[in-house]
């Protein structure tokens, strides 16, 4: 199997919330995997708590512990 690099843009992915945000007519929730694509979850959703996502749902029911912890430990480093 090959190997690849992808870069993940943490401006666009906030510029994405925003925009989101100024749209929606409800609130509106950031889903993350727990490692974003390679990016890992703590920059993903750092970024995107700054950008003003406030709820926040995991991919899957099992993932959304780990997810937690890391947003967690995200917060308490920021």
């Amino acid at each position: 199997m090959g190997s690849g690099n992808s870069t993940i843009d943490l401006d666009a992915l906030t510029a994405n919330r925003r925009v989101l945000d100024t749209l929606a007519v409800c609130e509106t929730a950031a889903v993350v995997k727990a490692d974003g694509y390679g990016l890992g979850i703590d920059r993903g959703a750092k970024a995107l708590a700054k950008a003003g996502a406030r709820r926040f749902s995991s991919l899957s029911l099992w993932k959304a512990p780990q997810c937690i912890r890391r947003l967690a430990r995200s917060a308490v480093s920021s």
